[in-house]
């Protein structure tokens, strides 16, 4: 399961993610997930 901490640890800017989501931790982490699952992520 994902979690802040393991986000963390991989290096993300878990704090700049929780303000652009209004600091909804479940919020974030399910569009974290989400945009993980895609396989369109070299797109970006």
């Amino acid at each position: 399961m994902l979690t802040l901490n393991k986000l963390r640890d991989f290096g993300a800017d878990v704090d700049t993610g929780l303000i652009r989501y209004m600091n909804n931790e479940s919020f974030y982490l399910m569009l974290v997930n989400k945009s993980l699952n895609e396989n369109r992520l070299s797109d970006l």
